[in-house]
């Protein structure tokens, strides 16, 4: 079932009900319907949701809960990111690869200017951010 696999995936990140509703931009008491059944997202919440889980529509709609073991990309710790830094990554993880893009090239030039600034010193290690690019095409 559909609400099964919104669960998963949504507990596979370590995500709650009302980050995932705020995420698609509708109420939390809403997206709780989804996970229980009571109501089916629309066709563009489906996309929406695939995007944030970072699948494909088809491993969303299979109605295989298990799929999300699968999930290339573990966020355990992304509790533990303030308001600010998840609300960041799930605006991030929304947007279409050529925005995500100039994203990392704005961050990567901001660094560069900072760390040029400071002598060296950003508390950045700039080749993380290069692998986390490289890793982001695999999904």
């Amino acid at each position: 079932m559909l609400s099964a696999v919104l669960r998963e995936y949504r507990n596979s990140l370590g995500l709650t009900q009302g980050q995932v509703a705020q995420a698609l931009c509708i109420d939390r008491s809403t997206y709780a319907y989804y996970e229980l059944g009571k109501s089916a997202p629309s066709l563009e919440s489906i996309a929406r949701l695939a995007k944030l889980f970072g699948i494909t529509t088809d491993a969303l709609l299979c109605h295989n809960a298990n799929h999300a073991a699968d999930y290339p990309i573990r966020c355990e710790d992304f509790i533990f990111f303030s308001k600010d830094e998840q609300n960041l990554l799930l605006c991030y993880r929304q947007l279409p690869a050529d925005s995500r893009d100039e994203v990392r090239k704005c961050v990567h030039k901001n660094l560069a200017a900072l760390q040029q600034k400071r002598g060296g010193r950003t508390g950045c290690n700039r080749d993380n951010l290069s692998n986390a690019q490289e890793d982001e095409t695999t999904l």
